[in-house]
């Protein structure tokens, strides 16, 4: 802000902490790759789908191998 001479003559600021937000996306990120781990490495089809909209959302590699 500045004063009546064009001078600063306060700062405002305004700040947020992210600490929490950063920590559940590192969260997220490690249990996706966790989950891709898995559904790489096993020999059974495993599919998620969302009965409401009747979509497949994901379906595991071994499906390629059938």
């Amino acid at each position: 802000m500045y004063d009546q001479n064009g001078r600063v003559g306060r700062v405002v600021g305004i700040s947020d902490d992210i600490t929490e937000r950063r920590k559940m996306l590192y969260e997220v990120r490690e249990s996706q790759a966790q989950f891709q781990q898995v559904t790489d490495h096993i020999d059974q089809v495993f599919r998620i789908t969302d009965p409401a909209k009747g979509q497949m959302l994901f379906i595991s590699k071994a499906y390629e191998t059938l």
